[in-house]
């Protein structure tokens, strides 16, 4: 049987982990990465982390375009969602951004 917390290229897991979060410029060269705290013991665990973008204001075109991305110390990717302005609910998507 597999078990869902547990993953073969972590050896010791432990009751805290680090989510690593990542912003890469599309219309822009710049790259930035960020970790944040989650507890490994929950099946889900909710965390807060920034990263950073270029100042819209700076660009030529007024709008900064990034790839938001993130994984676990593990490696595991973690799936992007994005706010429906309409709905308000949060569907899958890319993880590209405009600001």
């Amino acid at each position: 049987q597999s078990n869902p917390k547990t993953y073969k290229r972590c050896g010791g897991d432990g009751s805290i982990g680090q989510v690593y979060l990542s912003s890469k410029g599309i219309n822009y060269d710049g790259f930035y990465k960020e970790a944040a705290i989650v507890d490994q013991r929950l099946a889900v665990s909710i965390s807060m982390g920034f990263v950073s973008a270029k100042n819209p204001r700076r660009s030529s075109t007024g709008v900064t375009k990034a790839l938001l991305r993130a994984h676990d110390s593990c490696g595991r990717v973690c799936h992007a969602a994005c706010k429906d302005p309409i709905t308000q609910d949060f569907k899958d998507c890319s993880g590209a951004v405009a600001i």
